[in-house]
């Protein structure tokens, strides 16, 4: 009689800002290549199926892999905590790390104008936030190297990805603090 078949865990993104742009088509695109996607955004209505987490949950779930929404503030370190411990307790591993949230600033000034307020709320969701996220899955990763070995035969070894903007390079006088925020 032949033994049951081993079967590997399939590897897990956790991807920021997944509800719609760059995020949703990371996720997807991912979930096509065989990852289970733990999908983090700001906005979280359940109740509209056809937009934002819920339809990205769709899409991946269309790929055969699991989605769990996940909801929270990148900018807020306490929420770092709920969302690596909401999603190793769903998957018991997170083998990508995808820094993608992000937001420019609400009004474009001169570098001459920009704000105390305007600079903090950016640098905060766009540079503070994914640094801290990173140090907390990083710490997991480090902590728990067994766990994130080859899963599902995944090609590649654990990994963390900053999606940045030619921002970063590319100065812009009216856009000093989120030009700042993108080469952090």
């Amino acid at each position: 009689e032949g033994r049951p078949e081993m079967t590997q865990p399939k590897p897990v993104a956790l991807v920021t800002g997944a509800g719609r742009g760059i995020g949703r088509g990371i996720a997807i695109e991912l979930a096509r290549s065989g990852f289970n996607i733990a999908a983090n955004d700001i906005v979280y209505e359940p109740e509209v199926p056809t937009s934002g987490l819920m339809e990205v949950k769709r899409r991946v779930e269309e790929c055969g892999t699991e989605c769990l929404p996940l909801p929270g503030d990148i900018s807020s370190i306490p929420d770092h905590e709920i969302l690596v411990g909401r999603a190793l307790q769903k998957f018991g591993r997170i083998d990508c790390l995808v820094n993608n949230a992000g937001v420019a600033q609400e009004k474009r000034l001169d570098v001459l104008e920009t704000t105390p307020g305007s600079y903090d709320r950016l640098m905060s969701i766009n540079a503070r936030g994914p640094f801290f996220l990173t140090q907390r899955v990083a710490r997991w990763m480090v902590k728990e190297p067994d766990r994130t070995k080859a899963a599902g035969g995944c090609r590649i070894p654990p990994c963390i990805v900053f999606i940045t903007s030619i921002s970063a390079s590319v100065s812009s006088a009216s856009r000093a603090e989120y030009c700042v925020s993108k080469a952090a």
